[in-house]
């Protein structure tokens, strides 16, 4: 497994849409852990393709759909923790297309959610490639710690019930895996 910088990332995520016989613009699925940078990276995305690249990029965020709840009383609650992701995958399947890049933000942590999404994009014949945020649980906990809002910091709990329900992104379900880790420590600069 290689770990790609930043540079990389942006440029895996251009020539994933290549192919001989037609170009497609994919969809971009960030997997990781709580608070291990899925946010940032789908932004530091979308902008390199919209400011160098003009291309036409649909950030879909799973926590927009949340409207005003907190992560916590999201996820302690599978029902509205299901409701959550059947409004985040309907948001993906409407936009879903060849000419836009599709980048979806969420826990995307559920095999069977990726695999979903999967299925779609073979119908719509778009690539699709995942990139996962690589960092360790430890340095996730500690960026979470230093989050501004407490609405926007995972419990104990809820950071440790994801963690470990979450299914690292492996071929051929998850389309091409980009693993990528967006931040050393210190951690200030990136809170």
């Amino acid at each position: 497994m290689v770990i790609r910088t930043s540079k990389q990332l942006l440029k895996e995520v251009l020539f994933s849409g290549c192919n001989k016989e037609d170009f497609a613009m994919p969809l971009v699925i960030i997997t990781g852990i709580p608070s291990s940078g899925k946010t940032r990276t789908a932004i530091q995305i979308q902008e390199f393709f919209e400011r160098q690249k003009g291309k036409k990029v649909i950030l879909i965020s799973e926590l927009n759909e949340a409207k005003s709840k907190s992560r916590n009383d999201i996820f302690k609650d599978s029902t509205k923790e299901k409701v959550l992701r059947g409004e985040f995958k309907s948001d993906i399947l409407r936009s879903l297309n060849k000419e836009d890049l599709i980048i979806a933000d969420g826990s995307n942590y559920i095999k069977g959610f990726r695999y979903e999404l999967y299925c779609a994009t073979k119908s719509y014949k778009t690539p699709q490639i995942t990139v996962h945020c690589d960092v360790s649980p430890p340095d996730a906990k500690e960026l979470n710690a230093h989050r501004d809002s407490e609405d926007s910091k995972y419990s104990d709990e809820i950071f440790d019930a994801l963690s470990c329900a979450m299914r690292r992104p492996s071929t051929p379900i998850d389309g091409r895996v980009i693993h990528y880790k967006i931040y050393n420590p210190p951690y200030k600069e990136y809170c």
